[in-house]
This record gives structure tokens, sequence and C-alpha cells, in this order.
């Protein structure tokens, strides 16, 4: 649209001076299109580069939700078996305890019953 419009504007400028007689109207006339044209493609590159920056941030944040969100996975699950690794410990030790406890009555008893044979 603004092209359109500066053309029309060069052509209106070039026909006034074609009235009044300027001998390089033409030549300013293909100037001024060849500027513009010029000025349009370097507008065109510049948009072009931005679309292409949006579109490479954007990639780069989808990446790095991805990676964020399989980092918070990976720590839950650390997580989870961090807690299913001390319950386990926790009765493990349980266990010893009892074990411990009964190999300390059946000592005991052993010890009783020894007593009570050397008694007799």
């Amino acid at each position: 649209d603004a092209i359109e419009r500066s053309v029309a504007r060069a052509l209106a400028r070039w026909n006034v001076g074609n009235v009044q007689g300027g001998d390089n109207a033409l030549q300013r006339l293909e100037d001024e299109v060849a500027t513009l044209r010029a000025s349009e493609t370097a507008a065109a590159t510049a948009r072009r580069s931005r679309e292409a920056t949006v579109d490479a941030l954007a990639r780069e944040v989808h990446a790095r939700r991805g990676h964020a969100s399989k980092m918070l996975a990976w720590q839950a699950d650390a997580e989870q078996w961090r807690s299913r690794v001390d319950a386990a410990l926790e009765k493990a030790a349980a266990t010893q305890a009892g074990l411990e406890a009964s190999q300390r009555r059946i000592t005991e008893s052993n010890k009783r019953s020894a007593t009570q044979a050397e008694v007799k």
C-alpha cells in the first residue's frame, strides 16, 4: 500500500515535471522507483529476519519448557524412589531389631536351660 502510494506520488511528480518541460523527469522517476523497490526489498528482508528470529525463540522456549517438564518429572520420580527406599530401610531396620531381640531371647533361654541342666 505504501509503495503504491509512493509510486503514485512519483508518477504525479513526473507528469508535472514532464509538463513543465523537465528533461530528466523520466530518469528521476526511474531512480525513485528503484529506490522504492530497494526499500521494499530491505523491509521484506528485515521482516523475514524478525519472523525467523521470533520462530527460533519460540522453538527455544518450547524446548526449554519441555526440558523443564522432564526435569520436574525426573525429580518427582527421584523423590518417590527415595521415599520407597527410606521405607524399605526402616522396615529392614525394624526386622533387624526384631531378629536381634529374638536372638537375645534364644541365647538367654539356652543359658537358662544349660544352667538348669548343670543343676540337675
